[in-house]
């Protein structure tokens, strides 16, 4: 960026007809008129630009095949990946319905499981202070048993 505020991508745009016509266009034209470090940037790109364009680059048909068929198979490998996940959750609603019904299935099954297994947790913490209460029970019963034998 320029002392001006006008960045180096602005007028690129600017250059490459990227700015639509209207009050944008005409003014940065203005200012580019009217600011020396503008118009030499502008003219440095123009000449980066015709450089550029004056580059022929001629590969023999050897490269333009290989170079082909590697972007060829990146395509390929893409829309495999694209047909799968589209495959899943693409147009194809019976195929989306399948999923969501699998996916409650597991879930409620989950859901089920987890219920029985706390259920059969509480169950056993009851049954372990009833077996508990029997065994105070049977202590207190011999203890009055002695109790009454020790008595006589």
């Amino acid at each position: 960026m320029k002392k001006c505020g006008i960045k180096e991508e602005t007028l690129v745009d600017y250059l490459y007809g990227e700015i639509g016509p209207g009050g944008e266009k005409d003014s940065l034209e203005e200012h580019i008129r009217a600011c020396p470090e503008c118009r030499a940037e502008i003219k440095k790109l123009e000449a980066l630009r015709a450089a550029a364009e004056s580059m022929k680059v001629d590969f023999s048909p050897d490269i333009w095949d290989m170079h082909r068929a590697s972007v060829m198979k990146g395509l390929k490998k893409i829309g495999k990946r694209k047909n799968f996940i589209s495959g899943l959750f693409g147009a194809h609603v019976p195929a989306r319905a399948l999923l969501a019904a699998a996916l409650i299935v597991l879930l409620a099954g989950a859901g089920v499981t987890y219920f029985y297994h706390v259920k059969a947790e509480e169950q056993q913490k009851v049954f372990a202070e009833k077996a508990e209460m029997l065994q105070n029970l049977d202590v207190i019963e011999r203890l009055d048993f002695y109790e009454k034998i020790s008595e006589n």
